[in-house]
């Protein structure tokens, strides 16, 4: 390979990643689901929106679509976003009713990331705390010794590994892994031993959010009577109605 020919191709990998975030991206999740009966949980079917020029856009995100929870079945939420510039970003989330009697591999959750362009302008001079800090949860919580199901669905196409990082309010307790980047089923435990001997607390699993890539990562989870839904915040939500105890995502009926 020439000098040429490297500089033209990172050249033109250069300009499609400028390309791509000059498009807005909606992230969340895009398949999941609910028992029959239950109410169907916004917060469990949220979907964020987001621009590199015009910020958070989540407010005027379009919805079409419902889901009778009554009977069981496949619906489909539609979802769109459009910017400044007119750019149109679209994502459907597949809700799927289940009777009380259904596996584990039915109950699976899909979620597709946001990405971070390059900040090297700002790295390069010491600003990382806004840029290397930045993840993302997966609206649940791991009680001390539970673990999750995971992988990456896009595999293929995205060609990252992705760092999972427990957090909880002690930093010697905290630990973290890998979602193997060959799209393999690899089981997180939140079951750590330290050197002095801490052990895991219960803890709030969060992804490393991928940066410098036009591809959003789709993960899949299953959900296991051990995990907990955790409501969380965006800025721009409602204070009163996060802070409110008596909401059902403190304490989700799937558990």
């Amino acid at each position: 390979m020439t000098a040429v020919t490297a500089f033209l191709m990172l050249g033109t990998k250069a300009e499609a990643l400028d390309d791509a975030y000059r498009m807005p991206q909606l992230s969340g999740v895009t398949k999941t689901w609910v028992y029959q009966g239950e109410t169907s949980d916004q917060n469990w079917e949220r979907m964020l929106a987001d621009d590199q020029e015009d910020g958070d856009l989540t407010s005027v995100i379009k919805s079409s679509g419902s889901v009778n929870t009554s009977k069981t079945g496949t619906y489909v939420l539609s979802r769109s976003v459009t910017d400044s510039d007119q750019h149109t970003a679209a994502l459907d989330t597949q809700v799927t009713v289940l009777d009380r009697n259904a596996s584990e591999e039915e109950k699976s959750i899909q979620r597709i990331l946001y990405t971070l362009p390059d900040a090297s302008h700002l790295t390069g001079i010491g600003f990382n705390r806004g840029y290397y800090h930045d993840r993302q949860n997966l609206g649940l919580w791991m009680p001390h010794g539970s673990s999750l199901q995971i992988r990456i669905v896009n595999a293929e196409e995205f060609q990252q590994d992705l760092t999972v990082q427990f957090k909880n309010d002690d930093s010697q307790t905290e630990s973290s892994a890998t979602i193997p980047k060959d799209g393999s089923w690899v089981t997180l435990s939140n079951t750590f031993t330290g050197d002095n001997g801490e052990e895991s607390a219960d803890s709030v699993p969060f992804i490393t959010t991928p940066k410098n890539t036009a591809v959003q990562p789709v993960i899949e989870y299953r959900w296991t009577d051990d995990l907990k839904e955790i409501p969380y915040y965006r800025y721009g939500d409602s204070q009163q109605a996060f802070l409110n105890p008596g909401i059902k995502a403190r304490h989700h009926l799937r558990s």
